[in-house]
């Protein structure tokens, strides 16, 4: 990355985690600049310099929230300024682990429906989360959003035809930078729109095998230097 980014090549970060998170991860290691945040709903051209944002309508958040609490259902509610739940959970444990710190602090359902929301997440059981997703699918999508998985137990609900590849578009039209020129790595779900997205696209070689399949290169995993071996035959070398 570091070698990319010296001669000319712009870096960039697109996760599902939040700015915070991604700085928060990435602190001692990369200097973030330019990042694609929340799948897509949150997009920085650089660090103090937010570009485009996209919030989940009312419907959407409220037919959510009302589905969590039936259900008792863990969820991680992104915000401009933080992520919070709606209780305290084993997965929400799980989750403070995952963002190394961040504080994510309880609100209730009307607080929650009072904020501005880049995205839900439910955290749940892997062997239950196609059947969840099959339940409410329908009713979220005819409301105005659309769902991804950026995880076997991590069930994402975003604003509709937001995704990282809406956020790629948003950055590169911002900074002038062609579709061709974009060369983007994934390994899940959530990264789908993305690869089919770039002008040329890498899978590591521990992704889902539906990854692989569509996209141009495969190389090693990610705990193998596998970012850095698409970087370098990829990019570096085109």
């Amino acid at each position: 990355m570091n070698r990319a980014e010296a001669s000319g090549v712009r870096v960039v970060i697109a996760s599902g985690r939040s700015i915070q998170s991604i700085r928060k991860v990435l602190s001692g290691t990369w200097k973030v600049d330019a990042a694609v945040a929340t799948n897509g709903a949150d997009v920085w051209a650089s660090a103090n310099e937010p570009i485009h944002r996209d919030e989940l309508n009312d419907a959407v958040k409220r037919r959510v929230v009302e589905f969590a609490v039936a259900k008792n259902l863990h969820l991680s509610c992104y915000s401009t300024d933080g992520t919070y739940a709606l209780h305290e959970s084993e997965y929400l444990t799980e989750y403070r682990e995952l963002v190394q710190g961040l504080p994510v602090e309880i609100r209730t359902p009307s607080q929650i429906l009072e904020m501005p929301i880049f995205k839900l997440v439910f955290i749940l059981d892997a062997t239950t989360l196609p059947g969840l997703r099959a339940e409410i699918e329908p009713e979220l999508v005819s409301l105005g959003a659309d769902l991804t998985e950026s995880a076997p137990r991590y069930l994402e609900i975003l604003p509709q035809n937001v995704h990282k590849g809406s956020g790629l578009t948003h950055l590169c039209e911002h900074l002038g930078i062609a579709q061709t020129e974009v060369a983007a790595i994934g390994d899940y779900r959530n990264d789908i729109e993305m690869l089919k997205w770039a002008g040329v696209s890498g899978a590591v070689a521990n992704a889902l095998p539906e990854i692989k399949s569509l996209a141009d290169y495969t190389v090693s995993s990610n705990e193998e230097g596998g970012v850095g071996e698409f970087i370098a035959q990829f990019v570096l070398q085109r």
